[in-house]
C-alpha cells in the first residue's frame, strides 16, 4: 500500500510511503512538523528512517526562525537536515537558510533555478554561495528518495506543472 501527501508552494512535492518494516530504534512513522515562521512556514519532514527533508526555512530576523527549526529537527531526533528545499526565493521562505547552516549541518539543496525577479537577485546568489556544489535544480516529475520508504516527486517549478499525479493524493 502506498500513502501519498501532496504539498502546495511554488514547488510542490508529493510523499509516498510503503509498508516497509523498520529496526527498532528508528521511527515507525513518517513524521511531519509544521513551524510557524510568522507570515510564512517550515516544514520538516522525517522518513520512517529518520532521513530529513525540510521545505523553507522563514525569515532571517536575529536567527529566529531559523532557531525554530533547529528546536524542532532536535525534537524530531534529527542531528541535521538532509535535504532543504527552497519554494522561493522570497525573504519569508529563503531568508532564515543562512542561520540555519550555521546551527546544523545540510547535505543537499534543491530549489527550482536561477529565474527571479531582480528584488530576489542577492538572495538567490546568497543561497548559491552557501549551496555550493550541493545545489541541485528540480523540475516536475523529477523523484528525490529519501531512506524508509519515502519519495518526494517534484509537481511543479518555475510555474510548470507535472501532466498528472496519483489520483491517490491528498492536497493541503
Amino acid at each position: 500500500m502506498r500513502r501519498s501527501l501532496t504539498l502546495g508552494a511554488s514547488i510542490a512535492l508529493a510523499l509516498a510511503t510503503s509498508g516497509l518494516t523498520f529496526a527498532q530504534n528508528t521511527p515507525a512513522n513518517l513524521q511531519i512538523h509544521w513551524i510557524d515562521t510568522e507570515g510564512g512556514a517550515a516544514t520538516l519532514i522525517v522518513s520512517p528512517a529518520g532521513e530529513s527533508f525540510l521545505i523553507d526555512t522563514g525569515y532571517p530576523d536575529a536567527d529566529r526562525d531559523a532557531k525554530r527549526i533547529l528546536a524542532a529537527a532536535q525534537k524530531a531526533g534529527v542531528s541535521k537536515i538532509d535535504h532543504v528545499l527552497v519554494s522561493h526565493f522570497h525573504n519569508d521562505h529563503v531568508g532564515g537558510l543562512a542561520g540555519l547552516a550555521k546551527m546544523i549541518p545540510i547535505d543537499k539543496f534543491y530549489d527550482h533555478g536561477d529565474t527571479v525577479d531582480q528584488v530576489d537577485k542577492k538572495r538567490l546568489d546568497d543561497y548559491k554561495l552557501l549551496a555550493g556544489g550541493k545545489r541541485q535544480i528540480v523540475k516536475p516529475g523529477d523523484q528525490i528518495q529519501l531512506k524508509g520508504g519515502v519519495q518526494v516527486l517534484v509537481v511543479a517549478s518555475e510555474a510548470k506543472f507535472k501532466a498528472k499525479t496519483s489520483a491517490r493524493s491528498a492536497c493541503w
